[in-house]
């Protein structure tokens, strides 16, 4: 999918749709971090989305998920602020990218 597609498809969303979906991925980030850490399958994720965060873990260390985890805090933050959200994801989308290029050795 096209970033600029997905990033138009968020701000069509009303102000409450765009907190669900950050708090969505919150809920998901901590209970990938929780398996993590813990090296346990009793989370309360999907089948569906423990296959997603089977493969992730490939990818994405302790580090890098709370990396994500305050970028998905401060976007909660300032939609409640009314930042323009199309800046917002287009900088947020970078510095995830820079996240997951990066190799950070804390784990």
């Amino acid at each position: 999918m096209d970033i600029n597609e997905w990033i138009k498809g968020l701000t069509e969303m009303d102000k409450d749709e765009q907190k669900n979906f950050f708090e969505y991925g919150l809920y998901f980030f901590r209970q990938f971090i929780f398996r993590m850490l813990s090296k346990s399958k009793d989370v309360n994720l999907t089948h569906k989305e423990l296959e997603v965060a089977s493969r992730m873990e490939k990818i994405i260390n302790i580090s890098k998920a709370e990396i994500i985890v305050n970028l998905l805090n401060d976007a909660i933050e300032n939609i409640n602020r009314n930042i323009n959200l199309k800046i917002l994801m287009f900088s947020d989308t970078l510095a995830i990218g820079e996240v997951l290029r990066t190799n950070h050795v804390r784990d």
